[in-house]
Parts: C-alpha cells; structure tokens; sequence
C-alpha cells in the first residue's frame, strides 16, 4: 500500500541515487590513479565529500584539493582548516594564481626526454 504523500518513494529514490554515487566512487577509486576531489567549500562539494567518507567507511583514501580564490569568508577558511582535522581524510590547497602560472601536461610542447620524466605535482 502506497502512502498518500509520496515519501517513500522519495526516499527509494535518494536511496538509489546515494547508492549510484557511492558505486562511481568506489570504481573511480579503483581504476584511476592518482585521484583527488575538488573542494570549493560549498554545499554540493561538502555532500561529495560527505560520499566519499561514505564510500570508504569513514576516510577518504585520495587526498581533497581546494583552489584558493582568496574571495573566501574567513569562517570558511576557518572550516577548511577544521574539517580534516576532525574527519579521517587529507586537504591540500593552492592558490589561483600559482595555478594560472602553471601549463599542464596536455599543453606543453612535445620535446623528447633523454631520461624518464619524474611525476610532477603542481
């Protein structure tokens, strides 16, 4: 018997959806490396985080990066600073004008290498 105002079938619904979203993490985890999760500090990015931690029984096995615009309350920055401390997972951050600075790999010009590269992280 179906209920008249239609909640249960919400919740199925967001259920599925939960349960989507933790299977794509779980799989991108998975199949590619390195991985990492952009953090703008904001409602929608706070619920991925809440999923990965989900995800991963409570910590986040990548680390999540935050690019910093400098256009930030201070109580975000505050939280920012707060939130892994208080979760199991790692944040790192720049700022947007070291990132502007920076050319990734799919731009720079093909020269051959006389020696194996190292990896390179921004």
């Amino acid at each position: 018997m179906q209920p008249e105002n239609g909640v249960t079938d919400t919740m199925d619904h967001l259920d599925q959806l939960e349960a989507q979203s933790v299977f794509i993490l779980r799989e991108a985890y998975r199949k590619l490396k390195p991985l990492a999760m952009l953090w703008s500090l904001g409602k929608d990015s706070n619920v991925m985080v809440w999923l990965a931690k989900k995800a991963f029984m409570g910590r986040v096995p990548f680390p999540v990066m935050h690019v910093d615009t400098g256009k930030k309350f201070p109580e975000m920055y505050q939280f920012r600073m707060s939130t892994p401390k208080n979760g199991n997972w790692t944040c790192c951050w720049v700022t947007a004008r070291r990132l502007k600075r920076w050319t990734p790999p799919c731009r720079r010009p093909r020269v051959p290498l006389p020696v194996k590269p190292r990896v390179w992280l921004p």
